[in-house]
């Protein structure tokens, strides 16, 4: 391959009895191929999985992430896929460098939250395209039978213990083509696993 293109890799590392797993994206002539889609493709061909959407951990501003979240909830209820939806207020993180040194009123913007299950072997191509060019958080549960009755409790942030949520969870995935990478949580899974559910 040489230095310019190479293929997926995973990097990882442990701490507090969580492994995580970093899923490196290749690249072509310098520069990341978008693999998000095909990760995210790759998990739900053999997994019953859950979206969790939360724009407050978006890379873009207001104005930006309006017109994408938009678009993507108009995909989301054309596909008939049942979805929690909420807005909160929260603080702006796109700080200016003028309120570093001068006090000024903190700025308050909308962020929403959309939570949702996506069924092992069901195709969306236009929605996973959409949802890897915003970030999303996707959770694998243990319990593949009953794993929509977990969107409510995703939704709601309902997973304080960490125990608790290692153990309902193979495992947790954060996943955005702006950063080239996604990230893999878990204490259930080790490498190999890793490797076999995105590759």
């Amino acid at each position: 391959m040489g230095l310019f293109n190479s293929k997926m890799k995973i990097q990882s590392f442990e701490k507090d009895s969580t492994k995580y797993f970093t899923i490196v994206y290749p690249r072509k002539f310098l520069e990341y191929v978008p693999s998000g889609a095909r990760i995210l493709s790759n998990i739900s061909r053999e997994h019953n999985v859950i979206i969790h959407v939360d724009t407050s951990l978006c890379f873009y501003n207001q104005k930006d992430i309006y017109k994408k979240i938009n678009a993507f909830r108009n995909t989301l209820s054309a596909t008939g896929i049942p979805f929690e939806y909420r807005t909160f207020e929260g603080e702006d993180p796109n700080k200016s460098i003028l309120s570093l040194f001068i006090q000024t009123k903190k700025k308050t913007r909308t962020f929403e939250i959309m939570t949702f299950p996506l069924k092992k072997g069901e195709a969306y191509p236009d929605l996973i395209q959409q949802l890897m060019v915003i970030g999303c958080q996707v959770f694998v549960p243990v319990d593949q039978k009953n794993y929509s009755e977990l969107v409510p409790q995703v939704f709601s942030g309902g997973f304080k213990e960490d125990e608790h949520m290692y153990s309902t969870f193979k495992c947790i995935l954060y996943m955005n083509d702006l950063v080239s990478q996604a990230v893999a949580r878990t204490r259930l899974l080790v490498k190999e696993d890793i490797e076999k559910m995105v590759f």
